[in-house]
Formats: structure tokens, C-alpha cells, sequence
């Protein structure tokens, strides 16, 4: 039995060199071996060399075979290999790290010529490592710069620096010279304000702290106190540079006193109180009394009410229950308010109190027979009448027959009484009806969208003792004035899936004529002439 022989060629080779040459000189050595190649590929590395990988493939008679063809191969890629150049000896790198300095004067423009610098050293190729600045004594701004690159030898070292030099000397030559520096200005005042005698202490402190965020120093002065208010005076002192200072801190020490100078507030005024006064009854079943009187004597004291109890007045069923409340109020839009804040509450109390509406827990099993071919269509429809009955609807059950499927789905709902649950019981035998005749009027090929099922909006409230017959359903007002052409300019609604349609779309359906044209659908009123309901009439498309 032969031995399916399969490897993988590797060859490195430098990138610089003829990688395609070295690869088509490896692949004809190969088929000179009788060697399929399956798969060949390369990857370019990040030291230098492209390694070059081919997939052979060979069928040999037994193991002493492969292992010559194995050497073979090794002879083809020794023999590429010996024919390569040898790999260059980078010289080694040097990281030159440096921090380039040029002083600007205080009068000139640092940003502008940071900016400048930053650009001049960006055309070298340096990396920008760091920058930041340094106020000296002299009234300087010295820009620091730590810049780094990598160059391949010491020449071009010296050529970087060299080229550093002259970008300082070119931001250099087009900085202005240092500004002259004007006499300064001693800037001394006394700053005075008066403000009420309890709020002396925290005023001055307020005042000596914004005075010394400006770069004041700051001096107590004498406190010459009043009746009712107090003059608080400070002291202080700043070297400036220029007028323009002296007249900017002015301004800034009359915002600081207008902002702290407070206008007492006015003495307030009392509107004469209403004495508001109200008897508050309820009446509630004798077990829940005492709570509720607790309660209702609870929130009527959240609004601010003195709150007196009445003795109970029980009866054999039920108790009254009065609380007297009292409370100044300043006017009458205040008493309003408070009786409907009570009015509120005793609403919400009352619904707590009333006992529990009986409920009916209503459960049924739908059941119907359909064709095989209508499953679908008729599980899915049946399924949709019943849910906007409101009932939870749980899988139906399906039991086929030879021509017939019967689908078996059971439902239920919490209803209030008997009379809901013998309404829901006719809607659901109407939706039966309703589906049922619908699915047996319509011919083979009924589409694959829901079929449309009209329920009843108004059902009597107790079970007819006779057969259930179908309720007539309201027509639309359209009846009312009827005449025998189609209303193509209104819309009825299909399903789900088609949504609304007029008369135009009606005529091109012949299937959907079937199911629609019906005395409990739209469309039978608004198409009378496509639903045949004019006998002399002409068909529109006639």
C-alpha cells in the first residue's frame, strides 16, 4: 500500500533580496523531486526575512522512500540557501535624548514662540518627549523641550545637533528684546464697609480672604460699631507695575464690597389667619373601625390639623366615623385647599375600606374542525379572535384526520360575574361560527395570510335558551346611502398582514372576494358592485 507523503518546505530569506526568484527556483526543484505543491505562502517578519512556506505532496511505496524523498527536499533548500547573500550587519542605532532651552522676554509672546520652536524641531524628525516652562527672577520665560530620535551613526549625531542649534538660532533672531521694566508702583488703601452688628465677625473674615485672593496684604483696622450696624475698616497694600493695575484692583475691591454689602430684610407683614374648622364623616364596616379612624387621624394630621376624636356611632353592619379638625389658615384659596387634600383622602380610604369584588375564574375549551390544508391559517386566526377576547390561550391541540383536522385550544379569563362569563361564552361560539363558515366557502389554494373573522361588538348578557343564532351586526352609515358603485376612494380593513385595501384591490382578488364579500365585513358595504350586490349593475371592470 503506498504512503500518502506531505511537508512543508521553510525557506528565510532576507527581505532585500529576490524573494520571488528564491521562490520559483525552490518550487522547480520541488517538481523536479515528482512533488505536488498543495499550498504556498509568506510572511514578511520584523527582523529582516521573509520565510517562505510550500505544502508538497508525494505518494511513496514505503518508508525508507519518504525518508529519501525527505532528504531530497533538504537538498533543494540547502542549495537556495547557499545561493543567497548574507544577511547585512546593521551598525548599531544611537538614542540621542536632548532638551533644547530658549529664553523669551517677559513682554514677548511665549506661546507664539513655543509654537515656532515646536515647529522647527517637528521638520527634524525628533520625537517631542516633554515640554514645560520656567519663570525666572530676571523677568524671562525659559521653554523647556525634551526631544528624542534615533539616528544609525555618530555622524549623524552631530548633524542632528548641528541642525537643533540652528533652529534656535532662527527662533532667536525673531524674538523681540527683553522689555525695559517700569518703576513699580506701591498701591495702598483703606477699604471700608458697614454692615449689621451680628454678622461683623464673618464679614471681615469674608473681606480679608477676597482681599488677599487679589495679592493684598492685608491689615485689621478699627471697628467703630453703631446702634444696629458696625464699620468694619482693613488695610492693604500691593506693588503693582502700572496705573493700569492700580485702577483694575480698584475696581475689583468695589466688587468685593458690593457683593458683601447686604440690605437687611424687610419686617414681614401678617395677613390676618382663618381659623378653619370642619366635622369629617365616613362610614365604613364595623370590623375595619378602629383602624380606619387611626388612619384617617394619621393623614389629616400630615396636613397640619389638631385633630379631635369623636365617638363612633355603630350600627349593625356599618360605623360612622367623625373627627373634627381645626387650623389657622393665612387666606381662603388655603381652606379650599385643605377640603380637597380631605376630600381626597377619605376617596382613598373608602376604596380601601370597600370589600373585594367577587371574581369568576372563566375557563372553556374551544374547539373546531377544519380542512387539512387550512391548519395553519385557521389555528393562527382562531388564536388572534380569542386573545382580543382578553383570554389566555394555551397551545392548541391538533387530532388529524383523513380530510379534516379537529384543533382543540383551551382558554380562560377572571371575570367580574356570570353575566361576563356567559358574554364571553357567545362571543367565542360566534367566533366558531364566523371562522367555520369562512373556511368552508373558500376554495383550494386559500392564501397563507389570516383569514379575516368579525365578532359581534354587543352580545345579550344571559344564554338564549334556544340554538345561538348569529347577531346582526351594525352596518356601516355608508348602507344609509347606498347607491350601486364601488366607494373606491375608502379603505376597509383585511388583516394583519395586508392592512387596509380598497375596492380597486377587492376586484383584482377573486379569492378574497369570497371571504370578504360577507354581511359582517366592510368590504360587502363598500364595494356593492365587485361583492355582486347589484344584479343590473355593471361589473367597473366592464
Amino acid at each position: 500500500p503506498a504512503i500518502n507523503f506531505t511537508s512543508t518546505v521553510t525557506l528565510e530569506i532576507i527581505s532585500s533580496g529576490d524573494v520571488d526568484g528564491a521562490e520559483k527556483r525552490l518550487i522547480d526543484g520541488l517538481t523536479r523531486l515528482d512533488l505536488v505543491v498543495l499550498e504556498k505562502s509568506r510572511i514578511r517578519r520584523s527582523d529582516g526575512f521573509t520565510v517562505i512556506n510550500i505544502v508538497v505532496q508525494k505518494f511513496v511505496a514505503d518508508r525508507p522512500e519518504a525518508d529519501t524523498v525527505q532528504v531530497s527536499i533538504q537538498g533543494v533548500v540547502d542549495e537556495i540557501t547557499a545561493t543567497e547573500p548574507p544577511s547585512p550587519t546593521p551598525a548599531p542605532a544611537i538614542n540621542f535624548t536632548s532638551t533644547v532651552k530658549i529664553e523669551i522676554g517677559n513682554g514677548g509672546n511665549v506661546d507664539a514662540v513655543e509654537k515656532l520652536l515646536l515647529d522647527e524641531l517637528s521638520k527634524l524628525g525628533v520625537k517631542i518627549v516633554d515640554i514645560f516652562r520656567i519663570e525666572k527672577a530676571n523677568g524671562l520665560v525659559e521653554v523647556d523641550v525634551v526631544v528624542q530620535k534615533t539616528v544609525d551613526d555618530q555622524t549623524g549625531l552631530e548633524a542632528l545637533q548641528s541642525a537643533i542649534q540652528d533652529a534656535i538660532d532662527q527662533v532667536t533672531s525673531t524674538e523681540p528684546p527683553s522689555p525695559t521694566v517700569a518703576p513699580a508702583i506701591n498701591f495702598t488703601s483703606t477699604v471700608e464697609i458697614t454692615v449689621q452688628n451680628d454678622v461683623v465677625a464673618s464679614t471681615r473674615s469674608k473681606l480679608t480672604e477676597e482681599l488677599e485672593k487679589l495679592g493684598f496684604t492685608v491689615s485689621v483696622g478699627p471697628l467703630a460699631p453703631g446702634t444696629s450696624t458696625t464699620t468694619i475698616s482693613l488695610i492693604i497694600s500691593q506693588i503693582v507695575a502700572s496705573m493700569a493695575d492700580t485702577e483694575r484692583l480698584t475696581s475689583l475691591i468695589q466688587k468685593i464690597l458690593s457683593d458683601l454689602t447686604v440690605t437687611p430684610p424687610p419686617s414681614p407683614t401678617f395677613a390676618p389667619a382663618i381659623n378653619f374648622t370642619s366635622n369629617v364623616e365616613m362610614t365604613v364596616p364595623n370590623d375595619l373601625a378602629q383602624v380606619t379612624q387611626a388612619k384617617l387621624a394619621e393623614e389629616l394630621e400630615k396636613l397640619g390639623f389638631i385633630v379631635t376624636l369623636v365617638p363612633v356611632v355603630s350600627g349593625s353592619t356599618t360605623t360612622v366615623i367623625t373627627v373634627i379638625v381645626s387650623k389657622l389658615v393665612p387666606d381662603k384659596a388655603e381652606a379650599d385647599r385643605l377640603t380637597a387634600a380631605i376630600d381626597q383622602i377619605l376617596l382613598n380610604l373608602s376604596l380601601e375600606t370597600q370589600p373585594p369584588t367577587p371574581q369568576i375564574n372563566f375557563t372553556s375549551t374551544v374547539e373546531i374542525t377544519v380542512p387539512n390544508e387550512l391548519i395553519g391559517i385557521a389555528q393562527s386566526r382562531l388564536s388572534n379572535e380569542l386573545l382580543k377576547l382578553g383570554l389566555i390561550v394555551m397551545p392548541a391541540s391538533l387530532v388529524p384526520g383523513e380530510s379534516a383536522t379537529s384543533i382543540t385550544m383551551f382558554v380562560s379569563k377572571i371575570v367580574s360575574d356570570q353575566a361576563e362569563a356567559d358574554r364571553l361564552a357567545l362571543l367565542i361560539k360566534q367566533i366558531i361560527s364566523n371562522l367555520t363558515s369562512a373556511l368552508t366557502s373558500a376554495p383550494t389554494g386559500v392564501p397563507t395570510t389570516i383569514l379575516p373573522t368579525k365578532v359581534p361588538t354587543s352580545v345579550p348578557t344571559q344564554m338564549p335558551t334556544v340554538a345561538p343564532v348569529a347577531s346582526p351586526v351594525e352596518t356601516p352609515s355608508i348602507i344609509s346611502q347606498f347607491r350601486c358603485e364601488d366607494a373606491d376612494y375608502l379603505s376597509f380593513y383585511v388583516d394583519e398582514q395586508n392592512g387596509s385595501k380598497n375596492c380597486p384591490w377587492l376586484r383584482a382578488q377573486p379569492l378574497w372576494q369570497k371571504l370578504l364579500c360577507v354581511p359582517y365585513e366592510a368590504a360587502f358595504y363598500i364595494c356593492p358592485v365587485t361583492c355582486e350586490r347589484c344584479k343590473n349593475a355593471p361589473r367597473p371592470e366592464e
